[in-house]
């Protein structure tokens, strides 16, 4: 869920039985393009979305990574940092 506390959004969600909560504004996956083989197995996995397929490799959207970590245990050539 995101939540609004000011000027701050907040994402709350539940990964491996623990509610995570995160600001959103600060937060970056890091994509190495090079090793991207474009499997796609992180975009599906990003409870937030932030992750897309352009031209046969990942691309992170832009604001609202939440730093979970769920695309990076999912890449199997380690495309993916935090």
């Amino acid at each position: 869920k995101l939540y609004k506390q000011g000027n701050f959004y907040y994402y709350a969600f539940i990964i491996n039985q623990h509610i995570l909560l995160k600001q959103g504004d600060r937060m970056a996956i890091k994509v190495d393009g090079e090793k991207c083989v474009g499997c796609g197995a992180c975009t599906g996995t990003c409870p937030v979305e932030v992750l897309e397929m352009k031209n046969g490799k990942v691309v992170y959207k832009g604001d609202g990574c939440i730093e979970c970590g769920a695309c990076v245990s999912s890449c199997p050539v380690e495309a993916l940092s935090l």
